[in-house]
């Protein structure tokens, strides 16, 4: 397949990376100025079917949704009709929660002008609630949905509802509409006097659920109550008020009687270990260590493994500062090493006997935060690079500041991989503050390696212009010299400069954390070529 334009470079990077390597939402007239040029350009080359193609591709395995909602807002409101076509019908595929869904609109609205809701837009946002197959099935799952996402991004269902007139397909949609749109008593009203089995029992049914979630946010609302509507219905957190959401008993019930999704207990880990609810050999313990290592599971929710070791740097800590208090936890061993495990299945590599040389930068520079999260670039290193290794069989790992230094890692199956101890032993490595990383240090060591490498990973801060020039001269000498056919991955958290050429078929250029950068590194240290990849390659800088 021919190489990616730059355009559509510039468009795949922002779709994995977004603006700044940042997790949250930017501001409008940011993703504007970043990326409004590229698709502007592409669409007025008739190629907006590639850019439907690549938000398609990207949806899948996206750690941030707003790039992909704004590129497919931007395809929805454009001038194209075919385009524009094809991006509403890719809605329901793309949108999978209400909160994804209003997310799109708020583009619409904001960075497309829409000032009203045209007829397209009102048809096919209207087909979301009531052809979506989830809620066909089960329309208590609606009745949830409607309640866990009252409001997101300033956008409700009130106010969707009521603006798009979906058209229910049966009574029991109908009964759901006229709850968000009118409340509860007008929708009572209607059903009350109708007296069929079919209608009676669906009508208690919503009626039961909705009433018991009405009262649980109303002021006379009890514990015990907040408790049995959380068993009988099992909610998820986000039903519960904020006033309940500090009880202990709460979080003991939504973690043991409603199957917590993996999501939610990860991002609840600390909360859960403060109120005591995780002690060592109790039942909460268990269930949590027994959800993460559930292979099922990752098949199920596909958790972006960013998020995991996230929440495992967060947990390992034991402490935090949330305004102006310092909070503490006991951490649990048995589930840290649940949580790392969850980690390393979470990039799902296959084993590879190609011989890999992984070096990891050990400056000052990698002391800093990745993104706005509580990680740091070197455990973010040293957790991929461990990833890697432990599907390696013939792999080496080195750090590398001023000189390069031997550093060992066990493989997975001798001895459980605890990264503090890890993280401690590589500390006394970390060069001064004003020592810069020789990049050339590792390709000297692998040329001492009378077998040579197949595949040299480094694993890095930020690279400049300089450096970055250091590197390719070092490869290709050590291309020349020792292994032509070898290939070298530089893996960089922050934007740096360009190593490779456009057409280079040795040298992949990873920036920032991706759910498929593992798989993609290891495909390509197997012998593919970057283009060979199409929309799964990451070598796709300007």
């Amino acid at each position: 397949m021919a190489a990616l334009a730059v355009d559509e470079k510039r468009l795949w990077k922002f779709l994995i990376f977004g603006v700044s390597g940042k997790i949250n939402r930017q501001p409008i007239e940011v993703l504007k100025n970043h990326v409004d040029g590229a698709i502007d350009s592409i669409l007025q080359r008739g190629s907006g079917g590639t850019i439907i193609k690549l938000v398609e591709e990207r949806s899948h395995k996206c750690c941030k949704f707003y790039p992909v909602a704004y590129v497919l807002a931007k395809c929805a409101r454009c001038s194209d009709k075919n385009v524009s076509k094809q991006a509403y019908l890719l809605l329901p595929k793309v949108c999978k929660t209400p909160s994804h869904l209003f997310l799109f609109h708020f583009y619409c609205k904001h960075a497309c002008n829409l000032k009203s809701w045209p007829r397209a837009h009102r048809r096919h946002i209207a087909a979301w609630y009531t052809e979506n197959p989830e809620y066909q099935k089960d329309f208590l799952q609606l009745a949830r949905h409607v309640t866990k996402y009252r409001c997101r991004h300033g956008i409700s269902h009130r106010k969707v509802i009521r603006s798009c007139h979906p058209k229910p397909p049966n009574e029991k949609f109908d009964f759901i509409f006229r709850y968000v749109a009118k409340g509860l008593k007008k929708a009572d009203a209607k059903y009350s006097g109708q007296v069929s089995v079919a209608t009676r029992v669906f009508s208690e049914e919503c009626e039961d659920f909705i009433r018991d979630y009405e009262t649980m946010k109303s002021r006379r609302a009890s514990l015990d109550h907040v408790i049995k509507t959380i068993k009988i219905w099992r909610l998820t957190w986000e039903h519960v008020p904020a006033t309940f959401l500090e009880l202990p008993e709460v979080w003991k019930t939504l973690l043991l009687q409603t199957q917590m999704p993996v999501t939610a207990l990860i991002r609840n880990l600390v909360k859960m270990t403060r109120l005591d609810i995780l002690q060592p050999d109790s039942e909460g313990e268990r269930m949590v260590c027994t959800k993460l290592n559930d292979p099922n599971i990752l098949e199920q929710t596909k958790i972006h493994p960013f998020h995991v070791l996230t929440a495992l740097a967060a947990y390992r800590r034991g402490k935090k500062e949330k305004k102006g208090k310092a909070l503490t936890w006991a951490v649990s061993d048995r589930i840290m090493q649940a949580l790392y495990q969850f980690f390393l299945h979470s990039h799902a590599l296959s084993p590879t006997e190609k011989r890999l040389l992984l070096a990891i930068d050990v400056t000052m520079e990698m002391e800093k935060p990745v993104g706005s999260s509580c990680l740091t670039t070197k455990e973010a290193a040293v957790a991929l690079a461990v990833a890697l290794h432990q599907n390696a069989n013939k792999a080496e790992t080195v750090t590398f500041g001023k000189v390069t230094n031997k550093f060992e890692i066990q493989p997975q199956n001798q001895s459980a991989f605890d990264i503090e101890s890890t993280l401690e032993s590589i500390h006394h490595q970390t060069a001064e503050e004003t020592v810069k990383p020789n990049y050339s240090s590792p390709f000297m060591h692998a040329k001492q390696k009378s077998e040579g490498y197949d595949g040299l990973i480094l694993l890095t801060s930020q690279v400049n212009a300089e450096e970055a020039t250091t590197i390719r001269n070092s490869f290709q000498e050590y291309k020349k010299e020792n292994n032509p056919q070898a290939k070298c991955v530089i893996i960089t958290y922050c934007h740096s400069e360009h190593v490779g050429s456009e057409n280079d078929s040795d040298i992949l250029e990873v920036e920032g954390v991706d759910s498929c950068a593992a798989k993609d590194m290891m495909d390509f240290i197997n012998g593919f070529n970057p283009m060979d990849l199409a929309f799964s390659v990451l070598d796709i800088r300007d």
